[in-house]
């Protein structure tokens, strides 16, 4: 090899670092879950905490395999659809599989089985309802909007 292509080849080689995909950053996420609540309760957030918590949504996204419906209260809600598919098919269902289905029956009945962010057929957002009850919890004063919206969740849960 003639000595400019050599020069050239340890360039690229030594270089390709430079270019190569950082690695995906380790999100916290209850730093997430505070900026979350923060940005629920109507506080500005930062530039950088904006990027951060889209990060961690993104993750949490991919990480949950959130295309079957996520979980809820332990239940995987991508089996337990597929288990009522096969119940209403006529197939006999092992004991655990009946059982798992029952206790998803329960959490859907319930109205427990909504998947994050998703509201609830009466407009109830049971996540944010979720945040807001750990802030009042957690002795953090609510605004008079968050309030209601936290005794419509209540209700919406006691009539279920």
């Amino acid at each position: 090899m003639n000595l400019p292509a050599c020069t050239i080849l340890a360039a690229l080689l030594l270089s390709s670092p430079l270019f190569a995909e950082a690695p995906a950053e380790k999100i916290d996420m209850e730093k997430a879950k505070a900026l979350h609540q923060r940005q629920e309760a109507g506080e500005t957030l930062t530039a950088d905490e904006k990027a951060y918590l889209q990060r961690a949504i993104e993750q949490f996204k991919q990480s949950s395999g959130n295309a079957g419906g996520g979980t809820v209260e332990g239940i995987d809600m991508q089996k337990a659809k597929d288990l009522y598919q096969r119940e209403q098919a006529g197939e006999k269902l092992k004991p655990e599989d009946k059982a798992y289905l029952d206790k998803a029956k329960e959490l859907h009945q319930r109205g427990a089985a909504q998947p994050a962010g998703k509201p609830t057929g009466d407009g109830i957002d049971m996540e944010k309802a979720k945040a807001l009850y750990e802030k009042e919890q957690r002795g953090e004063t609510l605004s008079a909007e968050d309030k209601a919206y936290l005794e419509r969740a209540k209700e919406s849960r006691k009539g279920k």
